[in-house]
């Protein structure tokens, strides 16, 4: 969406009869649908690698465990888009892949627990395991759809800018 306002195509489509809300939430809308189907689609492959009957449906359901953090990072970018368009890019991408590295390599970096577990991607519990919390999966949902709203609101509010 950023490169469509860059460029001028989103000023073109907003002086028709979209509403800047409608916009932005179609584009995490389709961003949201298309999560969900990786995270499923790779979960079953993963599950189905594992080789034992059922494993690719458990696998799936397991993936999609992490889409609160995947939500979290949506919500994110589009907190970021609304409010530092120009940023926006960079800092997102900054921020996700700062967390990837420290969610995989944080232990082998000798990095404390506490900064792993900080990491929306840490933060997601082992959902193949008896005895699943689900309190993190609760508040990762509450943090996306607070950064969503937020994105929302402060689009709607602000100036489009190019280049």
């Amino acid at each position: 969406m950023r490169l469509d306002e860059a460029s001028g195509r989103l000023e073109a489509q907003l002086a028709g009869s979209l509403s800047r809300w409608r916009v932005l939430a179609a584009t995490l809308s389709v961003t949201v649908v298309w999560s969900v189907i990786l995270l499923v689609v790779s979960g079953a492959a993963m599950g189905a690698a594992f080789g034992k009957g059922g494993a690719a449906g458990r696998f799936a359901l397991a993936a999609l465990g992490y889409l609160p953090s995947v939500a979290v990072v949506i919500g994110l970018v589009a907190a970021l888009t609304a409010v530092l368009p120009r940023a926006a890019l960079a800092v997102s991408w900054s921020i996700y892949g700062a967390s990837a590295v420290v969610a995989m390599f944080g232990g082998v970096l000798g990095l404390a627990d506490e900064v792993i577990d900080a990491t929306v991607f840490a933060a997601t519990p082992k959902l193949l395991v008896p005895d699943v919390d689900a309190a993190p999966l609760v508040v990762l949902s509450i943090i996306a759809a607070v950064l969503v709203v937020i994105g929302l609101v402060r689009f709607r509010q602000r100036d489009l800018t190019t280049a």
